[in-house]
């Protein structure tokens, strides 16, 4: 990355919707179970001692909202949940879960062709868990806000088109969502560096 094509961004932090740092596990459940329109329970504090899962050092487990089995809702006050691995039938979980800490990451973020408006993810240049773990998988891509790194209105407009940038980024907390294909998002995330963006090659 050359240093004359980066520019610093004085971008406010962008924080998600439903944010962890001042709610209590009733508020994030009852914000949970308005956004899904079904009951979500999250389960805080000591209620994770049963959650087994590797981390990136400085990242801590804040919440777990609606985590299931393929035999139902997990318990983690009685039941554990090893997120590290598949289940012995092949299965893995599904839920959410909100991680609190502070990364400063480097990487790429890609504006990729859709339909009405492009869509735009983070991918860190190194992993930033070491372990290779299933749970791993869900920290290699991250979904984002073009607004915040700094792109043109018109970008990615034409369905052709992909466009890529470096960037250094201090992310703080993530949601990760076990649905489907998996989705994580920063729930804040300021942007550090930023070079110009390139047509992807």
């Amino acid at each position: 990355m050359g240093s004359s094509k980066i520019k610093i961004c004085l971008l406010l932090y962008v924080t998600a919707s439903i944010a962890i740092a001042d709610d209590s596990c009733a508020k994030l459940s009852k914000s949970l179970s308005k956004l899904y329109e079904r009951n979500t329970v999250c389960q805080c504090g000591n209620e994770l001692k049963n959650l087994i899962v590797s981390l990136p050092k400085g990242i801590k487990v804040h919440a777990v909202c609606g985590l299931k089995n393929n035999q139902g809702t997990v318990d983690l006050r009685i039941q554990k949940a090893f997120l590290d691995n598949y289940s012995s039938s092949g299965n893995y979980y599904q839920g959410d879960i909100y991680l609190s800490g502070n990364l400063v990451i480097s990487g790429n973020v890609t504006a990729s062709p859709e339909e009405d408006s492009p869509e735009f993810t983070f991918a860190p240049d190194k992993p930033i868990l070491s372990n290779k773990t299933v749970f791993s998988n869900y920290l290699h891509n991250f979904a984002v806000d073009g607004e915040v790194f700094n792109a043109p209105m018109n970008l990615g407009t034409n369905s052709s088109e992909c466009w890529i940038a470096k960037s250094v980024v201090r992310i703080s907390g993530l949601k990760v969502s076990f649905f489907d294909s998996g989705y994580t998002e920063p729930l804040g995330l300021k942007v550090l560096k930023l070079s110009k963006y390139k047509k992807c090659k």
